[in-house]
C-alpha cells in the first residue's frame, strides 16, 4: 500500500547553557489582512537576513518588495513563458544579490542583482538531472556560497549538484527521488524515495555532505517533503565550536503530528497539537531575545498556524491566524512563512496574499522592524588596520615637529583618512529598528541594541534624523555598529566567548517614558572571507602523518642538514605507482580558494606525474593499508603533459595549480583536505621528488 505525506522541516541549532524560561514568554499575537496588490499568489520566499525583502511567486510572475511590503514590483520577464512554473526560490545568507530559483519545466535560473536580472544556469547539457527542478538550497558547506543542490521530485532521480555557482553539475545518489534536503553542515536531512516506490518517501540522512544517504532512524515512512532553516545566536564559552551544539530538526506531516530529533536524526519524537494536522509549511522566527525562536507550522485546512517556543515544542502550541483562511476547501499549494525578523508574517491561501503583522501593544512600544544594512557581512579572518597605525605615527611626527613643515604629511593624513574609511566600512553594519507607541513614536525615550555577540557594550540607537534614521522623531532609530574583528571576544563582565559565522541575533529593546518595555531581536549575517594558508611549511613533524603507497615508490621526510626544516622526498621506481600522504587529522577547508602551490624538485630525467588532492573525511582515523580506493583522491594532474611544469632538471620550481582542475565535477569533500599525492603512468621513468612546501591562494 502507497501512503501519501506531506513533510516540511526546520533546522534548529540550540546553544548550551541557561536561556529564559519557556514560562515566562507571551505568545505572539498576529493579525492577518488581504494585500490585493499581488494577484493569484502562489508561494512566499523570504530572504534570510533582510527583513524587508521578500520575493511572491504568482500566476504572472516573480513578485518583490524591498521596503517591507509597502510596495510592489512585478519583475520582468519572469513569468511563465520564461520561466515556467516557479518552484522555489533561495536567496544566499552570505551574498543576497545572489539569489536562485528553481522552475517546474526549465531548470534552474540565477540573479546576481537581487533578483532584478535572471539567466538561466546550466541545464541538463551542464550535468543537470533533469529540467524539472522542486527545490534548490546553498548548503554550509562552502565558504565561497557557490555551491548549490536542486532537488528533482519524482521527475527525475538524484540531487544535481554545483560547485561553481549553476554553471556545471553533477548528480548525486541517482538511485534514488529528492524533494528537498536541509543543510546542518556535514550533515543533510532530506525525504527520499527509492526507484521502485516513487510514491513511498522517506526521512533520510547523509554524513558526508550528500554523498550518500541511509534511512533515519525512527524516521516516518511514507512522506514527501519542502525545509527551510532558521537561526540563532550561535555563540558558546571559548574554544568550543561544533562539537558543543545540538542539531535539530523538525517536521511536519500531513495527517499526523510535527516530528522532532533533538540529535540529529538519531532519533524522533512526536511533538505539536494532539489533533494534528496536514502540514503545509514549518517555519521559525526570532523572538524576544536571541536565545528563543517561535516555532510556527501552518495546516491550511484545518488547524491553521499555529506556533509554540523552542525552548518547550512539547508544550502548548496556539493558534495565531485571525483573518487568515482555513477551510478543508482550501486550494492546493496553500504556504506561509516569516520575514527574517519575525515581525511580519506571509501567506499564499486561494490564490490571494495574506499579510500577518504583530498587534500592537495597548500600552508600551512595539517593535515593528529590526534591521542590518548590509544584511551580511564577509570579513577576512585576519585584516590589519595598516591606516590607523600610519596615522597615529604621522600624528605623533607632527606633534614633534617645531619647524612647522607639515604640508606633506596633512595630505598623506588625508589619503590615510580615506583608506580608514574604506576599512572600517568593510566591517560596520548600519542599524535601523522602526518602533511604534499608542502615544506616538514621542512616546518612546530609548532604544537600545547589544552587541555582546562581539563583545561589545550596549549601545544606543537615535532618532534624530542624524544616524541614518530617516526623520527626526519619526519613530525610526538608527546608529552604526563596527564588528571587531576578533572572533574571541570578551563581554564586559562576562566570560571570553566565541562568535561563529551565519545569521546571528541581537537583542533589542525600546523603553517608552513610563518604562514599559518591548524586546525583540535583529537578526543579522556575519561570515568568514576563505583566507590562504600554508598545508605543509617545511617543519620536520608535521602532525600525525598517514601515508599510502601503491606501486613501487616509498616516501618520507628528509630534515635539512643543520636546520629544524626539512622536505617529503617521494622515489618512485619504473611506473605505475601512487603515493599519498596526509595529516591523520586533517579538516582543511579549500572552498572559496582559487589554486594549490608547491616547491617541487624533480631528479634529471624523472618521468611526468600527477598531482592530486586527499580529502580527509574519515580516511586517517585507522590504520591505512592495501590499494587506494576509488575516488580516495582528487582528480590527478600531470605536471609535465599539464604545462604546469616545464622540465625535471634536479632544481626546485614553484608549480600552481587551479583548484577546478583538480576537483571539478568528482566526488571530492572541499571541506576535509588532508593532504596530497603523485601517481606515475605506467611505464613512466624512475624519479626521486622533493615537496619543499604546499600553500593554498586566493
Amino acid at each position: 500500500m502507497r501512503i501519501g505525506f506531506l513533510l516540511v522541516a526546520i533546522v534548529l541549532v540550540f546553544a548550551p547553557g541557561a536561556a529564559p524560561g519557556a514560562e515566562a514568554l507571551s505568545f505572539p499575537k498576529l493579525a492577518w489582512s488581504v494585500d490585493e496588490r499581488v494577484p493569484e499568489a502562489l508561494r512566499v520566499f523570504p530572504a534570510p537576513a533582510d527583513p524587508e525583502v521578500v520575493f511572491v511567486a504568482s500566476a504572472q510572475g516573480l513578485w518583490r518588495t524591498r521596503d517591507d511590503a509597502a510596495t510592489w514590483q512585478l519583475i520582468p520577464r519572469t513569468g511563465p513563458d520564461a520561466m515556467g512554473t516557479i518552484s522555489h526560490l533561495a536567496v544566499c545568507p552570505a551574498r543576497p544579490d545572489f539569489v536562485v530559483l528553481a522552475s517546474r519545466e526549465k531548470g534552474v535560473f540565477i540573479s546576481e542583482d537581487g533578483g532584478t536580472a535572471w539567466r538561466p544556469a546550466g541545464g541538463v547539457e551542464a550535468g543537470l538531472a533533469g529540467p524539472s527542478v522542486v527545490s534548490v538550497t546553498f548548503p554550509a558547506e562552502d565558504r565561497a556560497w557557490l555551491t548549490l543542490l536542486a532537488c528533482h521530485g519524482d521527475k527525475h532521480p538524484g540531487i544535481s549538484k554545483s560547485a561553481d555557482g549553476g554553471r556545471t553539475w553533477r548528480v548525486l545518489s541517482a538511485k534514488r527521488y529528492f524533494r528537498q534536503v536541509v543543510s546542518l553542515g556535514i550533515t543533510l536531512s532530506g525525504v527520499s524515495s527509492v526507484l521502485d516506490e516513487p510514491d513511498n518517501w522517506a526521512l533520510v540522512c547523509s554524513q558526508d555532505f550528500g554523498e550518500n544517504w541511509r534511512p533515519a532512524p525512527g524516521g516516518q515512512e511514507g512522506v514527501a517533503a519542502c525545509a527551510t532553516a532558521t537561526r540563532r545566536k550561535w555563540v558558546g564559552p571559548k574554544f568550543q565550536e561544533f562539537f558543543g551544539w545540538r542539531g535539530d530538526v523538525l517536521w511536519g506531516m500531513q495527517k499526523g503530528r510535527l516530528l522532532l530529533s533533538q540529535d540529529i536524526e538519531e532519533r524522533y519524537e512526536e511533538v505539536g497539537p494532539e489533533g494534528g494536522g496536514r502540514w503545509a509549511s514549518v517555519f521559525a522566527t526570532p523572538g524576544p531575545d536571541p536565545e528563543v525562536e517561535w516555532l510556527w507550522a501552518y495546516d491550511p485546512y484545518r488547524t491553521g498556524l499555529v506556533c509554540a517556543s523552542a525552548l518547550a515544542p512539547r508544550g502548548e502550541w496556539q493558534p495565531n491566524h485571525s483573518g487568515l483562511p482555513v477551510a478543508s476547501m482550501t486550494r492546493r499549494g496553500a504556504n506561509a512563512a516569516a520575514n527574517a525578523d519575525g515581525t511580519a508574517f506571509y501567506a499564499c491561501a486561494n490564490l490571494s496574499l495574506y499579510i500577518g503583522r504583530h498587534v500592537a501593544n495597548d500600552e508600551g512600544p512595539t517593535v515593528r522592524l529590526a534591521k542590518a544594512s548590509p544584511a551580511a557581512l564577509v570579513l577576512p579572518v585576519e585584516e590589519d588596520d595598516k591606516s590607523l597605525r600610519k596615522i597615529n605615527e604621522i600624528c605623533k611626527t607632527i606633534a614633534a615637529d617645531k619647524g612647522g613643515g607639515v604640508g606633506d604629511q596633512v595630505r598623506e593624513l588625508a589619503g590615510l583618512g580615506r583608506e580608514r574609511e574604506a576599512f572600517v566600512s568593510r566591517r560596520r553594519f548600519n542599524l535601523r529598528v522602526q518602533v511604534s507607541h499608542p502615544k506616538g513614536p514621542g512616546a518612546v525615550k530609548a532604544v537600545e541594541v547589544v552587541p555582546d555577540l562581539f563583545g561589545l557594550p550596549p549601545m544606543h540607537l537615535s532618532d534624530d534624523g542624524a544616524h541614518g534614521d530617516g526623520r527626526a522623531q519619526d519613530g525610526v532609530w538608527g546608529g552604526a555598529l563596527y564588528v571587531s574583528k576578533n572572533p574571541h571576544a570578551v563581554a564586559p563582565g562576562g566570560p571570553r566567548r566565541r562568535w561563529l559565522p551565519g545569521v546571528r541575533g541581537l537583542p533589542v529593546t525600546a523603553v517608552d517614558d513610563s518604562g514599559n518595555r518591548a524586546s525583540w531581536t535583529l537578526m543579522l549575517g556575519i561570515y568568514w572571507e576563505p583566507a590562504p594558508f600554508v598545508m605543509w611549511d617545511g617543519v620536520w613533524c608535521w602532525g600525525a602523518r598517514s601515508v599510502l603507497c601503491e606501486g613501487q615508490a616509498t616516501v618520507g621526510c628528509v630534515r635539512d642538514p643543520g636546520t629544524k626544516t626539512g622536505h617529503i622526498q617521494v622515489k618512485g621506481q619504473k611506473g605505475p605507482w601512487t603515493m599519498c600522504w596526509a595529516e591523520a587529522s586533517g579538516r582543511y577547508d579549500i572552498t572559496g580558494l582559487k589554486s594549490v602551490a608547491f616547491e617541487l624538485t624533480g631528479s634529471p630525467g624523472a618521468g611526468d606525474v600527477a598531482f592530486c588532492l586527499v580529502d580527509g573525511l574519515d580516511r586517517f582515523d585507522t590504520a591505512l593499508a592495501g590499494p587506494i580506493e576509488p575516488n580516495f583522491p582528487s582528480r590527478f594532474v600531470p605536471l609535465l603533459d599539464g604545462h604546469y611544469l616545464a622540465t625535471m632538471d634536479g632544481k626546485p620550481h614553484t608549480v600552481r595549480i587551479p583548484l577546478t582542475e583538480l576537483t571539478q565535477g568528482i566526488r571530492f569533500m572541499r571541506t576535509c583536505v588532508a593532504g596530497f599525492g603523485l601517481r606515475a603512468r605506467e611505464n613512466a621513468g624512475a624519479g626521486t621528488y622533493d615537496f619543499g612546501r604546499v600553500w593554498f591562494e586566493k
